[in-house]
């Protein structure tokens, strides 16, 4: 099951193809600024280019959810806490699953190194659980219920990376 995340985002640590996130976070001097969903499980962190949606499982790992011209899934600890390495990745889910190649940008965080395809989108969507394995080992587990906001900030989170507005969009101070 998933619950609110106050985290700092874990874009510095994300794996090459999202190097525009620490350009970004060097330019500005910190992380983005997060935007707590309607729902109260989602947290989003937008910035020019790439964004991250996040949610924080019942083990204290965060789901992520990253667009930056395509999407990935990365699963962070916590602290200095180390996840289980491997080379083969899984994202399994209620409607089928399919392989991802996990890449590891340092000892608490695991990305998908290549973008999903429309053809596992379409089964990330249309799923209410969610299982990221590496060699077997689960690395995350996600209930999805009526009202949490998914499956729409996966589309949430590519208007965002596109600089469109929405929920994420902090409005002007008067």
């Amino acid at each position: 099951m998933l619950r609110m995340c106050l985290a700092v985002a874990l874009l510095a640590t994300a794996a090459p193809f999202w190097a525009g996130a620490q350009a970004a976070e060097d330019a500005a001097g910190a992380a983005p600024d997060a935007v707590l969903h309607p729902a109260g499980v989602w947290w989003m962190y937008p910035d020019k280019g790439i964004c991250v949606v996040q949610a924080e499982l019942e083990d204290g790992r965060v789901l992520q959810l990253l667009h930056q011209d395509g999407f990935a899934v990365a699963v962070g600890e916590s602290g200095d806490r180390k996840l289980p390495r491997g080379r083969r990745g899984d994202i399994i889910t209620d409607q089928g699953s399919f392989l991802f190649t996990p890449l590891y940008e340092n000892p608490g965080y695991v990305i998908s190194q290549y973008m999903f395809t429309d053809a596992q989108m379409g089964l990330l969507r249309s799923t209410r659980t969610l299982q990221v394995r590496v060699d077997g080992e689960v690395l995350a587990d996600a209930a999805f219920a009526e009202g949490d906001g998914f499956p729409g900030v996966i589309d949430d989170v590519a208007a965002c990376a596109a600089g469109r507005p929405g929920w994420w969009t902090k409005a002007a101070a008067p």
